[in-house]
């Protein structure tokens, strides 16, 4: 079975162990995930039926886990560009005169 790891992809997919389809007409077959109403393969942002048993599909389609770790890196490099090299060098100091 291939699975994918949950917020690495920026839509969801039913390949997501979180993904659910409320009608119940996923049908798996050989890896592929198939909708039964339509005979196609299974598109989640275009289903009126695509779930998420965690409750982090967006109305867009997008995945709400991906939405967070994006958001979460960007403000991860915000406070490493605030950081300056002076500001580490003048704590080292300041250490040393603790001690």
């Amino acid at each position: 079975m291939r699975w994918i790891e949950p917020g690495s992809t920026e839509y969801c997919t039913p390949y997501c162990k979180y993904f659910r389809c409320v009608n119940r007409s996923i049908l798996i077959r050989g890896g592929r995930r198939i909708c039964k109403l339509t005979g196609e393969n299974c598109e989640p942002r275009n289903c009126k039926f695509a779930s998420c048993a965690i409750n982090k599909l967006l109305p867009d389609g997008k995945c709400g886990l991906y939405q967070e770790r994006v958001s979460r890196m960007r403000r991860r490099e915000r406070v490493i560009d605030r950081i300056r090299i002076e500001d580490i060098e003048d704590y080292d100091e300041y250490m040393k005169g603790l001690k």
